[in-house]
């Protein structure tokens, strides 16, 4: 923009010190300025960014109104806040508004058509409360459109993402922890049209595990109903890889993480403790760590990078470069980079390494030691104060692997690791193994155990992973995840 957005207005109230003010817009934030071209920035008002800016009206009373949210002092949310001012030039008011909102929402669609699902049961059971007081209003002061289901049985909202027709809708929202996602996720990519489709979705936080919310805001404002709704309504389509799973003549997605180990067994193995929120997971670890279990289990991968000091780079250089992923240079796996006879076909997306019934791939590194820890994730934090991914990217064709093996870790020695996760660090440790992997398969030695697959358990058998790049899109604000500080 070459030149301010200006409109002429009173000044009201603490500003009537000069009777006549102007509205001015410029370098991406809303000033008021008294008729000299002094800003004011007193208690009452302060510059609006546009991106606090929800929107612009001229309304019937002939006032412009300023619809916005502001932090609030003692909180991680914001509040709603209309600004209402009496334009000089009535008829130059209208032309500015719409000026402003073109503006604010440059890039970006305005007024989205929103398909939202909560479930009332997820974490504390507060998700319909979180979206009837603090979402839902502000997706109206955005001039946002919307259609509101309430999930009533598992694999609801699955059923409605398969079924639903999307040309209607911008966007669908999920307010609820990351096992809605994980539904919705599983619903389109279901689809006839699932390779194809390009709707994104949102995240409001209303669960146990807000892992996604955490990674696209950071671990306080992902964890803020409002800051969440903001993303929503100012966010762009972020690409994101997804994961395949097969066990036996099944598949489903994995959007998050898969595990098996001390980490499948304190998540899934804590769930009648979801009322302590994310100190469920805590408590669940240091349990399994006492209790000095160990997994065999053969680990079959097809690596990509196993130096950490290369993927510490990549990643890096991924962001130094402001790119929402690395895709040049980095051996990406294509449905033409293997044999059409290898290829499994579910539905409209391949799977080119094959059928979990096929025998492992050559090129493959297999491991037969037993396991304490195995984990592998496409995001990098798996809930707050749990930074298992650091060098994760939203879009990269890997997948990352956190592997401890067990004749590495003693008690004393895990408990040292759970103590580097919150930052990231204990991948930096000689205990722990991080990888980059296109794709892997796990082969339990054990008559029983738990696998978990974006925090739901699955049946214990052999499973196998694989990497689909670009799959699905999250809403955005920044078109990446917050950096983990690598």
């Amino acid at each position: 923009m070459a030149n301010p957005l200006v409109l002429k207005v009173k000044m009201h109230g603490p500003m009537s010190g000069h009777a006549n003010g102007q509205l001015s817009f410029e370098g991406d934030s809303l000033f008021l300025e008294h008729e000299d071209g002094q800003k004011v920035t007193a208690m009452h008002w302060h510059p609006l960014p546009s991106l606090y800016i929800l929107f612009v009206a001229y309304d019937q009373s002939h006032k412009v109104v300023v619809d916005c949210l502001l932090p609030k002092e003692t909180s991680k949310n914001l509040k709603q806040k209309s600004f209402i001012f009496d334009p000089l030039d009535h008829d130059a008011a209208k032309s500015w508004a719409e000026a402003m909102n073109a503006e604010v929402y440059k890039g970006i669609k305005k007024s989205k058509h929103l398909k939202v699902i909560i479930n009332p049961f997820s974490g504390t059971g507060k998700a319909k409360k979180i979206y009837e007081s603090q979402v839902r209003p502000i997706f109206e002061k955005a001039q946002c459109t919307f259609d509101a289901i309430y999930t009533e049985q598992r694999n609801h909202a699955r059923d409605l993402a398969k079924s639903l027709d999307l040309s209607t809708f911008d966007a669908i929202v999920v307010i609820s922890g990351d096992g809605i996602v994980h539904e919705v996720v599983n619903g389109l990519l279901t689809r006839d049209d699932g390779k194809h489709l390009d709707i994104p979705l949102g995240v409001i936080p209303g669960g146990s595990g807000n892992a996604l919310s955490i990674c696209l805001l950071g671990e306080t404002k992902g964890l803020s109903p409002s800051h969440a709704a903001l993303n929503v309504i100012k966010g762009k389509p972020l690409k994101a890889d997804v994961c395949s799973v097969q066990q036996g003549d099944t598949r489903y997605f994995s959007f998050l993480s898969q595990s098996f180990g001390i980490i499948a067994d304190l998540d899934i193995g804590t769930e009648h403790l979801r009322w302590m929120g994310d100190t469920r997971f805590t408590y669940g670890s240091l349990k399994c760590i006492m209790q000095g279990r160990r997994y065999p289990c053969e680990l079959a991968v097809k690596l990509s990078e196993k130096d950490l000091s290369v993927i510490k780079e990549q990643y890096r250089n991924s962001y130094n470069n402001n790119e929402s992923s690395t895709n040049e240079n980095n051996n990406s796996t294509t449905e033409n980079d293997i044999s059409d006879t290898n290829n499994h076909v579910y539905g409209s997306i391949v799977d080119v390494y094959g059928s979990i019934n096929d025998p492992v791939p050559d090129d493959w590194s297999v491991f037969t030691d037993d396991i304490c820890l195995f984990y592998a994730g496409k995001a990098p934090w798996m809930s707050k104060g749990a930074l298992f991914f650091p060098c994760a990217l939203p879009a990269d064709g890997n997948v990352d692997m956190c592997i401890g093996w067990k004749d590495k870790l003693t008690k004393f020695q895990s408990i040292e690791v759970l103590g580097k996760i919150d930052k990231g660090t204990h991948i930096d440790t000689k205990m722990i193994d991080y990888y980059k992997v296109k794709a892997y398969r796990v082969t339990p030695k054990s008559q029983e155990g738990i696998i978990s697959i974006d925090g739901e358990k699955v049946p214990f058998s052999p499973f196998q992973v694989e990497v689909h790049e670009k799959l699905v899109n999250f809403l955005s604000v920044d078109g990446k995840y917050v950096p983990s500080g690598v």
